[in-house]
């Protein structure tokens, strides 16, 4: 089987988070028989992509409520495409109580509806890969914040979880 996830990234959260999944589906797939290849693909640094493969997982970074322009960009290039194949959507970011509801705004309804999982998969913020005004904003958005923000890992085992019993890999 193989798999391919594609991600946009800023300050390399959704790098991390990809990385994450990868693991656990490389993991998961220690106990079957079959063989699995499971591909990273950066979107910001290769947008011709060979989706011949039987998964693909799509995700982002969210900023300022929106994905990533080549995630963006990805999706409405290939929606013809990818409606016809079993793919996964995830966010990450740092609202965690407004989370899944922002995956289901920032993603076409037509591509969720053809969605075999949506996940928000937490986020952090790097103050020392940011810009100036970036880090300004996360520094406002720290103070206002009660807790610490972090990837979610019980999140991103669940949504490998629905990716496995969807297709059954």
């Amino acid at each position: 089987m193989k798999i391919a996830i594609l991600y946009g990234t800023k300050y390399g959260t959704t790098e991390k988070v990809v990385e994450s999944i990868s693991k656990l589906i490389k993991n998961h797939n220690k106990d079957d028989n079959g063989s699995i290849d499971v591909k990273l693909i950066n979107l910001k640094e290769n947008d011709d992509v060979n989706l011949d493969c039987d998964v693909l997982i799509i995700g982002s970074s969210l900023y300022m409520g929106r994905i990533r322009k080549e995630v963006r960009n990805f999706l409405k290039k290939y929606k013809d495409i990818l409606i016809e194949k079993h793919f996964a959507l995830f966010i990450c970011g740092v609202n965690e109580v407004e989370g899944i509801k922002q995956v289901n705004e920032v993603f076409p309804q037509e591509i969720l509806d053809h969605s075999i999982a949506t996940a928000f998969l937490g986020g952090e913020l790097n103050l020392d890969k940011m810009k100036f005004l970036d880090k300004k904003i996360a520094q406002l958005i720290i103070k206002g914040a009660d807790k610490k923000f972090k990837i979610d890992d019980v999140a991103i085992d669940e949504f490998v979880q629905k990716i496995k019993s969807s297709i059954d890999y």
